[in-house]
C-alpha cells in the first residue's frame, strides 16, 4: 500500500549558516502536547544539513542544496522524517545514574569505577541538564580537549572517551539516542611501561608484608592483573595439573589458564599454609579490593624512590622481560592471554634479536652468480 501524502505538514525552506554558508532545511514541527521543550509556541524550528549520503558536512553548492531539499520535502510529505520528540527525553545526570546502576549490577568493580570516573568527567564539560538525544561529535571533542588542557595524559583521556563512547552507544540501545557519528579517539603513544629489574629489586625490597611480597611476586611472574589474582582459590591450582585457573571475571570476560612456574608453585604453597591458619578465608588473600592493593604498592615504590610506577605496570613487566629474552611473541600473547596479537605487538620493540634471526633465516635457495669473462 503506498504512503498518503500529509500535505498539512510545512514544507521545509533553505537556510544558510551565516558563518561558514551551508545550506540546511528548515522547518516548524509542531510539539506534541506532553512535549518537555522549554521554547514558546505550539511549533519549534528544526534544522537539517543538506548533504550527499555519507557526508555530514553541508553542502555550500546552491543547486545541489535546492535538490536535496525537494527531496527531503518529499520524505517530510511522506512522514518518514522522524521527529525530535520520537526519542525518549532524558537528562545527562538522569541517564547517568540509570547507566551506573546497570554496570553495578553487571560488571566488575574496577570496570564500574572507571565508567563512573569518566561519566563524571563529562558531567562536568556538559552538565547534568544535557538532554542526551542532543549530545554529538562537538561534545565528544569539547571533553577531550578540555582533559587535555587540564594537563591528562592522552592515555587517561582516550580512556575517559571509550567509556563515554560505550556509555553513548548503549543510550542509543536503550532508545535515548539516536546512533552518533563519534570523533577520532585522541592518539595515545604505543609504548608501555615496565620496571626494570633493578628497580623492581628496590621496591620488593621496601615491602615489609609477607603476605603482599608474594603477591606481587606471583603477579610479576605470572604476568596476572591484581583482580584475577586476587579472586583466586584453591581450587584453581592445578585445575588442569600444573595450571592455574583464572575466572571469567576479568577484563575479557572468558575462563583461562596459565603455567604455574617454580617461583609461582613456592608462592602459592605459602598462601595455602596460610589459609589453614585463618580458614574463613575464602580466597587465597585476605585483600578484596584492587585499589588497596595499587595504594600498597604505591607506598613501596615510593619509598624506593620512583614515583612513576603503578601496580599494573608488573604485568607490563612480565611481557617486557621475555620480549627482552627473545621468546617469540605468539608465545608472550597466549601467555598474556591477549585476544589479538595487535595487543602484543607493543613489545616488540623490546626484542630486536627476533628480526636479526628472521634475516638470517631468510633464503631464495642456490644463485649462481655470473660467470666472468677471466673464467672462461
Amino acid at each position: 500500500m503506498a504512503v498518503k501524502a500529509n500535505y498539512h505538514t510545512t514544507l521545509a525552506h533553505l537556510w544558510r549558516h551565516p558563518t561558514y554558508g551551508g545550506f540546511f532545511a528548515e522547518w516548524e514541527e509542531a510539539k506534541p502536547a506532553m512535549s518537555k521543550s522549554k521554547s514558546k509556541g505550539n511549533t519549534r524550528t528544526r534544522r537539517k544539513a543538506l548533504c550527499l549520503p555519507g557526508n555530514s558536512r553541508a553542502t555550500k553548492d546552491p543547486k545541489l542544496a535546492k535538490k536535496l531539499l525537494n527531496q527531503f520535502n518529499q520524505q517530510l510529505l511522506m512522514g518518514k522524517v522522524r521527529t525530535k520528540d520520537s526519542l525518549m527525553e532524558v537528562a545527562w545526570g538522569n541517564y547517568k545514574e540509570e547507566l551506573l546502576d546497570y554496570i553495578e549490577a553487571t560488571r566488575a568493580d574496577g570496570t564500574f569505577k572507571l565508567y563512573q570516573q569518566a561519566l563524571n568527567k563529562a558531567s562536568e564539560c556538559w552538565g547534568d541538564h544535557t538532554v542526551v538525544s542532543e549530545i554529538n561529535g562537538r561534545h565528544i571533542d569539547r571533553l577531550t580537549s578540555s582533559l587535555l588542557q587540564d594537563g591528562l595524559s592522552s592515555a587517561y583521556v582516550a580512556k575517559v572517551y571509550r567509556h563515554v563512547k560505550a556509555a553513548l552507544k548503549k543510550a542509543t540501545e536503550w532508545g535515548y539516542a539516536k546512533p552518533l557519528i563519534f570523533p577520532k579517539a585522541p592518539a595515545v603513544p604505543k609504548t608501555v611501561r615496565y620496571i626494570p629489574i633493578p628497580e623492581l629489586t628496590e621496591i620488593m625490597e621496601k615491602i615489609e608484608d609477607p603476605e603482599f611480597y608474594d603477591f606481587c611476586t606471583l603477579t610479576a611472574y605470572l604476568g596476572l592483573r591484581s583482580g584475577e589474582a586476587l579472586r583466586l582459590t584453591p581450587q584453581d591450582i592445578d585445575n588442569p595439573k600444573g595450571f592455574l585457573r583464572i575466572s571469567a571475571k576479568q577484563k575479557n570476560r572468558q575462563e583461562s589458564r596459565v603455567p604455574i612456574n617454580s617461583t609461582a608453585r613456592d608462592v602459592l604453597e605459602r598462601c595455602i599454609t596460610r589459609m589453614e591458619k585463618a580458614p574463613v578465608r575464602k580466597t587465597l588473600w585476605r585483600w578484596t579490593t584492587v585499589t588497596y592493593i595499587g595504594q600498597m604498592f604505591k607506598r613501596a615504590a615510593r619509598a624506593a624512590g620512583y614515583e612513576k610506577y603503578h601496580f599494573h605496570d608488573l604485568r607490563h613487566t612480565f611481557a617486557s622481560v621475555m620480549a627482552m629474552q627473545g621468546e617469540p611473541l605468539k608465545a608472550i600473547q597466549e601467555l598474556m592471554r591477549h585476544k589479538s596479537i595487535t595487543s602484543t605487538m607493543v613489545y616488540a620493540h623490546l626484542s630486536p634479536q627476533h628480526l636479526v634471526e628472521a634475516s638470517e633465516r631468510f633464503t631464495l635457495g642456490p644463485i649462481q652468480p655470473p660467470k666472468s669473462p677471466d673464467d672462461e
